[in-house]
């Protein structure tokens, strides 16, 4: 006897279904019980129960039984003859699935306990309980890492320095943050000391200490898994999923749909400094038969590092390719087109600020020789310069290292044979 446990709509008979999908193919007899038939399975035989008609669960199983099954599916078990037949037919060499509606999997055993059937003849019957629900699983394309980092709620059951995700929204999740769902499990399997247990009526508690130390996993613990794989969020988790460090306690929330929120707290500030992708900075080149000219623009007086001299450069804007911000920057700044694209280096500068370490993606863009720029309003002035005299002229020195970085790969106009590594567009 295999039992599969959960609520409405946790996937037991799309479960149970894949199990008989399995056991087809090795030729066997199946037949099932259901109320109603979900899915149609080729070769199998699968009976509707009809309770005015007199067809009930456990009448249907004692016409099955006469068949000579050799794996019998009960739709539900929801009294004590159903529960008797079932365990009845395990024991006679049947192959028996049922479900049942309740929290775990140990309930379960305790449900059938409370139906009065025969601990002894349940004990040897029983050779597993599978205890599922379905959480929504984070859409690939636009999760993102909580920057906050575990919730406090969460801190018991997942480790601190954990990277977890948190939903967004995007056009291919239909701006929901979630895409698909995926199964959280509890398996018990039985063993000496669970039969024991059973046969011994012994209490909840016993039942749950023998499941732990045979190594089954709880319900939360598996979805703590899931957690921190990336695949569902925080939310979704304590929406489907009581914590453990809460059963028992007395909540006014306690619907399954209704839990406690979760709250992301502000980690307490430890002296690490954050590294996060920021800015892009392009440098704009007439090649010039290579002698390069060099673009650089000087900063309006009236905005920020005002006078300075730079090269494009700009934020990359949320869930922005830097290539493609790089592309932006140059049209919003000059008015230019990109002709050929290349990737030189990355560089890093710390803002005392925001205390963060904040990577500069820096480009290489060379434009039509008789190219006419356009400035916007961050800029008063332009020139263009040869490679020394742009080196001289920018006021950041990293800028001119960046420079003859890019120089040195790029001189004949191409990236010889690291182009296909290198070039972009």
């Amino acid at each position: 006897l295999i039992l599969v446990t959960g609520p409405t709509g946790s996937g037991k008979t799309t479960t149970l279904y894949a199990a008989l999908r399995l056991l087809l193919r090795r030729g066997v007899n199946i037949i099932t019980v259901e109320d109603p038939v979900e899915y149609r399975i080729p070769g199998i035989v699968q009976v509707q129960i009809h309770e005015k008609a007199g067809l009930t669960f456990a009448s249907a199983l004692r016409s099955v039984l006469r068949q000579d099954p050799d794996v019998v599916l009960i739709g539900e078990i929801r009294d004590r003859e159903t529960a008797s037949i079932a365990i009845q037919a395990s024991l006679t060499g049947h192959l028996v699935f049922a479900t049942l509606h309740t929290n775990d999997a140990c309930s379960s055993i305790i449900r059938l306990t409370d139906l009065g059937v025969d601990l002894v003849k349940l004990a040897g019957a029983l050779k597993g309980v599978v205890a599922q629900r379905l959480i929504r699983r984070l859409c690939r394309s636009c999760r993102l890492v909580a920057n906050a980092g575990v919730p406090r709620r969460l801190r018991d059951s997942v480790p601190g320095d954990s990277m977890i995700y948190i939903a967004v929204g995007c056009v291919e999740c239909s701006l929901t943050g979630y895409s698909g769902r995926v199964a959280v499990t509890e398996v018990l399997v039985t063993t000496p000391e669970i039969e024991r247990a059973i046969a011994e009526n012994a209490p909840p508690e016993r039942l749950l200490a023998a499941a732990r130390a045979s190594g089954t996993r709880s319900l939360w613990a598996c979805g703590c898994a899931q957690l921190i794989a990336g695949n569902t969020s925080a939310e979704e988790l304590v929406r489907v999923i009581e914590p453990e460090s809460s059963r028992g306690a007395q909540l006014d929330n306690t619907a399954y749909n209704s839990p406690r929120p979760i709250v992301y707290e502000k980690p307490p500030d430890q002296g690490v400094t954050k590294i996060t992708p920021g800015v892009i900075e392009l440098f704009v080149i007439k090649h010039n038969g290579g002698d390069w000219r060099v673009l650089t623009l000087q900063r309006a007086p009236d905005g920020k590092r005002p006078g300075s001299w730079e090269t494009v450069y700009g934020k990359i804007d949320a869930r922005e390719k830097p290539e493609k911000a790089a592309v932006r920057e140059l049209r919003e700044e000059t008015g230019l087109e990109v002709e050929s694209l290349y990737n030189v280096t990355v560089s890093n500068f710390y803002l005392h600020a925001s205390h963060t370490i904040q990577m500069c993606i820096t480009f290489s863009a060379f434009v039509a020789e008789d190219a006419a720029v356009t400035l916007s309003e961050e800029h008063q002035r332009f020139e263009w310069l040869s490679i020394d005299e742009a080196c001289d002229r920018f006021t950041w020195p990293r800028e001119a290292h960046a420079l003859r970085d890019a120089h040195h790969l790029l001189s004949r106009g191409n990236a010889g044979s690291v182009e296909d590594v290198l070039r972009i567009q």
